[in-house]
């Protein structure tokens, strides 16, 4: 590799979840190639799940990344650079910096022209859009980034929903990479996978995500409908522990004349042996991943147009996320095709062999350098261009949440 150092911006590592086992497994990568790895996180979470897995990894935690970068001044600025450089031990045009989502992505293109370092974008969240920030003036920074092929998604339609085009570079895609070993033995804390006569279906996500309610409901509305039996097992926690009482209040328990039982198990740390083959996964992610790699029947959950889709990975796609809509189908097909197809066996090898060839991190590792080849050198965002432009944006947009909380208090 033709860095010596790699220093990673990213949300936050005290969470438990697929960015921060990204993070992990690519530091580890790293090392073994003789590179030095660095992480900047912009907030930090009391429950530090993988402070263990997270122990050999350099992290520099600076809360002011999650603040507007054109409402910070110029002596704070110089301030988070000394800092920067002190951390990093030679931030220079030897070290490459990655920032995964768009709040530290200005950040770190503001230290990478300071430095000379190279700057990609990397957005492993395949919802995050651009255009939403069309009246922002740094949207022309995220357009100027791709067109240096600086913008790397994690699947072709990621990057298209991210610029809001709907033709893009299908090379801009770097497929999250998996290392099964780094799944333990044994879940943490153990939980039951089965009820007798029941189809056992398990998702693990975090609570807040916007599909899971919706994917809850089209669980009901298929056991209302038939009736096949199912188990539905909820993993994952929130960091609002408000949010895992009210599902638990609106969800938890037998529905469907007793045709369904949900049951929130909580966050877990995941084993080998919480993918039994016999069970039949449902998610988006990393996860999709880790349930294909160990034999599970893994089916994506793609949100559209606020309806959920679903794609059997291995049979209707190799992608984790964001599948077109040509490849998905409603629960009930999905379902009813799988527990009653002789060739159930077959699409889950598929998946694994998918995983095995496609997300390897030696097969990511090497799509990195091709891109990096065809990027453009030393051409950064001209900030000043745009800073009084953005002041204003930014000192509206508090303005308008200030007025916001306001109403909510009142109501």
């Amino acid at each position: 590799m033709a860095y010596n150092k790699v220093c990673f911006f990213t949300d936050v590592v005290s969470g438990y979840g697929g960015a921060q086992r990204l993070i992990i497994r690519r530091c580890k990568y790293l090392n073994s190639l003789g590179v030095r790895t660095y992480v900047v996180v912009r907030r930090h979470f009391p429950n530090y799940v993988l402070e263990k897995e997270f122990s050999n990894i350099p992290v520099l935690y600076e809360p002011i990344f999650d603040k507007p970068f054109s409402l910070i001044n110029r002596k704070t600025k110089e301030e988070v650079l000394t800092r920067l450089s002190l951390f990093i031990k030679g931030l220079d045009e030897q070290c490459l910096i990655e920032s995964q989502s768009l709040q530290e992505a200005v950040w770190a293109e503001y230290v990478a022209a300071r430095y000379g370092s190279k700057h990609i974008f990397y957005s492993i969240d395949g919802f995050e859009r651009f255009s939403r920030y069309i009246y922002y003036p740094y949207k022309w920074f995220f357009i100027q980034k791709y067109h240096n092929r600086e913008v790397y998604g994690i699947t072709k339609k990621s990057v298209a929903i991210a610029l809001d085009k709907k033709n893009v570079e299908t090379d801009l895609v770097l497929e999250i990479p998996f290392d099964p070993g780094e799944i333990d033995e044994i879940m943490e804390p153990q939980i039951s996978l089965h009820k007798d006569g029941y189809i056992s279906i398990i998702t693990i996500t975090r609570l807040d995500k916007q599909y899971l309610v919706p994917f809850i409901n089209d669980v009901i509305r298929y056991c209302d409908n038939n009736q096949k039996k199912i188990y539905l097992i909820v993993c994952g926690g929130a960091t609002d522990a408000r949010i895992k009482e009210k599902l638990d209040h609106l969800y938890s328990g037998e529905h469907c004349s007793g045709n369904l039982i949900i049951e929130f198990v909580g966050a877990i740390k995941m084993g080998k042996n919480l993918f039994d083959p016999s069970i039949y996964f449902f998610g988006m992610g990393t996860a999709i991943l880790n349930s294909a790699s160990f034999g599970c029947a893994s089916v994506v959950i793609t949100p559209q147009a606020h309806t959920l889709y679903y794609s059997l990975f291995g049979r209707d796609t190799l992608e984790f996320g964001c599948c077109d809509k040509s490849q998905s189908y409603p629960l009930s097909t999905i379902l009813d095709g799988l527990i009653e197809s002789p060739h159930l066996r077959s699409w889950i090898q598929d998946g694994y062999d998918t995983v095995s060839k496609l997300y390897s991190l030696e097969a990511f590792h090497n799509k990195y350098l091709s891109l990096l080849e065809s990027s453009k050198d030393n051409v950064f965002f001209k900030f000043k261009k745009y800073l009084i432009c953005s002041v204003l944006f930014d000192f509206l947009v508090r303005i308008f949440r200030i007025i916001r909380s306001q109403i909510k208090a009142i109501l």
